[in-house]
């Protein structure tokens, strides 16, 4: 991320678990940086707090595969589970850079965020990289509501 200028980076110190401290390196988010990040992106654990992260484009719905018809529940909003494909569009320029790929395919493909979520929770990061030439496919339920159907009440 510093190589394409959306982090800045310089020496520091930080406190290691038993409160000494030892060098390290400490990252800033630059003005291009700021473009693309969002401070509000997902908890790594469920009792974790969201965190920071920089958007790289957007999903979008490629196909409906199948749905249920929408049913209603006492007190509850019309539900129906769809399955679909989808695929990612306005990817940012920075993120087409074979080294950003390469870096952030293998962190995520088999590093220690192998299995998190994307901000949405429907699927892990590598699926970008993958989804061009086989969109990967969801299956989730939707809730009817006064803006339409939503994933999450």
């Amino acid at each position: 991320m510093v190589k394409v200028g959306f982090l800045s980076s310089k020496e520091g110190e930080k406190k290691d678990y038993s409160g000494k401290s030892i060098p390290g390196i400490e990252y800033s988010v630059t003005a291009e940086g700021e473009k693309f990040y969002t401070s509000n992106v997902y908890p790594r654990a469920p009792q974790s707090k969201p965190t920071g992260g920089f958007c790289i484009g957007e999903a979008e719905v490629d196909k409906i595969l199948n749905f249920t018809e929408p049913q209603s529940y006492p007190g509850s909003p019309q539900v129906s589970n769809v399955k679909f494909t989808y695929k990612f569009k306005n990817l940012g320029k920075w993120f087409e850079d074979p080294e950003v790929q390469a870096t952030v395919g293998t962190m995520w493909k088999t590093g220690i965020f192998a299995n998190q979520p994307l901000n949405d929770g429907n699927g892990a990061l590598h699926k970008i990289l993958e989804s061009k030439d086989n969109p990967p496919e969801i299956q989730m339920n939707l809730y009817l509501t006064n803006n339409g159907w939503v994933d999450k009440l």
